[in-house]
């Protein structure tokens, strides 16, 4: 294999499950670390980030990847939902999983699955299971039936929208 493919195949491995696809708010992620009142190189340092991808997160354009994300909120001692919003309506089971500041590896870890469970559930590209949903919903901090409406929204989703 070329080293590019194989770089991209790792790069590709490392961030399944933890990028922000939806509901990310640039204005909200602002105003959360002007109210903590801490400094972008204090918050960058803290939280073990660089300063740079702050910045690309307020100002260019980035897409937050969960983990760090969720740094940032212990840092500023509020939860990941002060700046990542998808109304409880919209909700699909990753969004559920963002408002927890998880990865897939970490939910899947916590409710004794494996990771490929958890992002073939994720996408309903599998058939809802009352047993799979009732391992996920206690770690996302929902019932079996809002896990079970955000699932069929996933399932019904267009094609090309994200899970």
């Amino acid at each position: 294999m070329p080293r590019s493919s194989a770089f991209g195949a790792a790069k590709a491995r490392r961030s399944v499950g933890r990028r922000v696809q939806r509901g990310f708010d640039r204005d909200l992620f602002r105003d959360a670390i002007k109210a903590a009142g801490v400094s972008r190189s204090d918050l960058a340092r803290l939280a073990d980030i660089s300063p740079a991808t702050i910045h690309s997160w307020e100002r260019r354009g980035g897409t937050p990847d969960i983990e760090r994300l969720a740094r940032i909120a212990g840092v500023l001692g509020v939860e990941v939902t002060a700046f990542v919003h998808v109304p409880d309506d919209e909700c699909l089971p990753s969004d559920l999983r963002n408002r927890r500041g998880l990865t897939q590896v970490q939910l899947a870890a916590a409710a004794g699955l494996s990771t490929t469970v958890v992002s073939g559930f994720e996408r309903a590209e599998t058939r809802w299971s009352v047993k799979k949903a009732e391992k996920l919903a206690p770690v996302l901090g929902v019932s079996v039936e809002q896990l079970h409406e955000a699932w069929q929204r996933s399932r019904t989703r267009p094609a090309g929208t994200p899970p």
